[in-house]
């Protein structure tokens, strides 16, 4: 070992340093191997994919060597995850835990994407302008808070999620007056990227790595060395950063950014003092009339384009999204003119912009006006960028499709079909050392698939490895599935579904996590099974249709008997140890939807490679997430529960082997019709067992630790 870095099995091992410093702390060997594998990696360089299942311990088990490493090379540590939850345990959880290993010695920072912090400039704004009840709300909410919270993050102030007015108050680069502001000492977004430059450890989400790298590697600490963790959500991450979106709102939104009360044109109308030579003031006003009437046209336009291909799409037949720029669906004309109108917009900003810094001498606060119109300068034409290419729809390792969103509202959008290029070129081509890790990267054991996403191929070689989990999953946990069940693709699926959920939590009416793939099919089950659980006693809540997700977790979490039916993002991120959650119904295998564009694209993409997109792309992600379903139970080595698969597939079809193979324990075959009676006798013979073990295990001193 290099001086300055430790031996691991000194911290993860018998009698190290972690068993000192935390009460009961368990030595796992999976951990001491994850930690040495990590270590080497980063110490030597190179890539390592690394699974590590539930329980291992895995981000105290990167985060001890990345401090290792850090203070040892005098180079930051960037470690970037998925999820809220992930950031703040380890800020929260670990860091301190790693401090105290460390003596003190290294520093360790969040930093969020640059819309999530309060500016100061754009709160004046906000306080000095004419408010309406929404406005005094919102302004009440952030008020009550900000002494509380002095990073000036507005999610942790609890503010409202109006994005109207959040994005009215939100740091922003295309209107920051840098150092010229006046609030530029207090600025949270300096401040927090001024305390992420001094980190040994840089915390951040996949979603601001993504940006540093398309705002060429600027807004993070120089680096050469990061840790992905929760990376198998990496890759739809960049598929969303290097893509392209244009909403219906977010036309508006920039609209409104002008017009609107509190907007660029009242504040550039405030600030033209009489000083200002009337000739002047009007040939200003003038120039906002001009514009004033080029967005009143765009409305027009805007309302038309997205109006008529919300018809298109009705003959069509489609519900949801369906690709364009090909046979399928061509854009109306109107998105083109669209574009003209957005870049007359940009045009005549510039034209706007060259007035005012022509009298700038002579109007208030010239550099604030300048910003802010050189700011919607940038954004407009970037709206029209963006227009012009969906429009042109022309690149063919792209594809282009239109969605439709809550409210009716229709997006424009394109990605490419692949990422893998765009990460090799623009991130992992840039570093020294790269360690990705997640629990559900696997397939049957094999992290082939994983590589072939990422585009971790030829000359990268990465080390790979598979840690097993420590928890005795054979004896935690059941996986039943009732093997002469409907076929999920039976018109009578649904309702036989319906039936046997209820008879199953009337046998064993456990907290239950209902798991679907699509909303139609929850709401169906959610509207069969609502009435009669609830007069059994069960609180049942439907994502979608009981609040917001946040809002019925906590519902779920303080019910003492509940079912919650969710899809999409409950099938992870979710962490409901004991009794809080003991039963997951996954309803049919999580294959990808065959007819969403981009699903098709890389389908088509496959077969032109001679491949075969079902056992290269559909089975391999299908397994992936039913990994990612199966792991919402089992979190603590105490828990214990089952899990049941509705879809008969799994034991019946000549794939369901790779689905059992890269399951922790064997499934269990059963009829439908003895399905809820045998989760019952394992739940009574479970109890039974810990009830014995624990009459058995005698009580233990207490005393202090030495």
């Amino acid at each position: 070992m290099r001086p300055g870095l430790p031996e691991i099995k000194d911290i993860f091992g018998p009698g190290g340093q972690l068993s000192r410093e935390i009460a009961e702390y368990e030595i796992r060997p999976q951990q001491t191997e994850f930690a040495n594998q990590v270590l080497e990696v980063l110490r030597d360089g190179g890539t390592l994919l690394i699974e590590a299942a539930t329980g291992v311990g895995k981000s105290l088990g990167y985060l001890v060597p990345s401090v290792a490493v850090s203070l040892s090379r005098q180079s930051p540590v960037i470690i970037s995850t998925n999820t809220k939850n992930l950031q703040e345990q380890l800020i929260n959880n670990d860091v301190p835990i790693a401090s105290r290993i460390f003596g003190g010695e290294f520093t360790a920072a969040v930093l969020k994407g640059r819309g999530n912090y309060l500016c100061l400039r754009k709160w004046r704004q906000l306080l000095e302008g004419d408010g309406n009840k929404r406005v005094e709300a919102f302004v009440r909410g952030v008020s009550s808070s900000l002494p509380s919270f002095p990073c000036g993050d507005l999610a942790e102030m609890g503010a409202s999620r109006d994005f109207s007015l959040w994005e009215r108050v939100a740091s922003d680069p295309t209107t920051c007056l840098s150092s010229a502001c006046a609030h530029a000492g207090d600025c949270y977004w300096r401040k927090a990227r001024r305390k992420a430059s001094q980190a040994d450890i840089v915390i951040v989400n996949h979603s601001l790595l993504f940006s540093d790298v398309g705002c060429e590697r600027t807004l993070l600490p120089e680096h050469d060395t990061i840790i992905l963790d929760e990376a198998h959500n990496v890759e739809r991450v960049a598929t969303e950063h290097f893509g392209v979106e244009v909403t219906g709102a977010r036309v508006k939104r920039e609209m409104e950014r002008l017009v609107s009360a509190g907007g660029v044109f009242q504040s550039v109308r405030k600030k033209l003092g009489r000083r200002l030579p009337k000739l002047r003031r009007l040939a200003i006003s003038s120039k906002i009339q001009e514009i004033e009437r080029t967005l009143e046209e765009l409305s027009g336009i805007s309302e038309r384009a997205f109006s008529r291909l919300s018809e298109l799409m009705q003959a069509m037949g489609v519900c949801n999204s369906v690709r364009f720029g090909d046979e399928r669906l061509s854009l109306p004309g109107a998105f083109q003119e669209m574009a003209f109108a957005c870049s007359r917009v940009e045009e005549r900003l510039s034209g706007l912009l060259a007035n005012v810094r022509e009298n700038a001498e002579l109007i208030k606060d010239t550099e604030e006006i300048v910003t802010e119109i050189t700011g919607g300068s940038e954004r407009w034409k970037s709206l029209t960028s963006n227009l012009v290419f969906l429009w042109e729809a022309s690149r063919p390792e792209f594809v282009y499709w239109v969605e439709l969103r809550h409210g009716d509202d229709l997006a424009l959008k394109a990605c490419p079909v692949w990422v893998r290029e765009e990460m090799r070129e623009h991130l992992f081509s840039q570093l020294r050392a790269l360690v990705l890790t997640s629990a559900t990267m696997a397939v049957a054991g094999s992290l082939d698939h994983f590589m072939f996403r990422m585009g971790l191929e030829g000359d990268y070689q990465p080390r790979r490895a598979v840690i097993d989990s420590p928890f005795d999953h054979t004896r935690q946990v059941t996986v039943m599935v009732p093997c002469d069940f409907v076929d999920p693709r039976h018109e009578q699926f649904s309702a036989s579904t319906s039936e046997l959920l209820i008879r199953l939590l009337e046998a064993a009416p456990h907290k239950a996590l209902v798991l679907f793939t699509a909303h139609d099919m929850l709401g169906q089950v959610y509207a069969a099974i609502a009435g009669p659980l609830r007069e059994k006693g069960f609180s049942v809540f439907g994502q979608g249709l009981d609040g917001a997700r946040s809002e019925i977790m906590e519902s779920f979490k303080s019910s003492r008997r509940a079912v919650l039916l969710g899809t999409a993002s409950f099938w992870e991120g979710i962490d409901l140890p004991g009794e809080a959650l003991e039963m997951v119904i996954v309803v049919r295998l999580p294959f990808p939807v065959p007819d969403e564009p981009l699903v098709m694209a890389r389908s088509e993409s496959l077969m032109a490679e001679g491949k075969d997109p079902f056992k290269e792309y559909f089975l391999p992600e299908a397994v992936i997430k039913l990994r990612q379903g199966f792991g919402r139970l089992i979190r603590r080595r105490t828990d214990r529960g089952a899990v049941i698969i509705l879809d008969p597939r799994i034991a019946r079809s000549s794939y369901g082997s790779v689905f059992v193979k890269s399951l922790p324990t064997a499934i269990e075959p059963c009829a439908a019709s003895e399905l809820p009676e045998k989760v019952s006798a394992w739940f009574r013979n479970v109890n039974v067992a810990t009830e014995t073990a624990a009459a058995k295990t005698p009580l233990k001193k207490t005393g202090k630790r030495g």
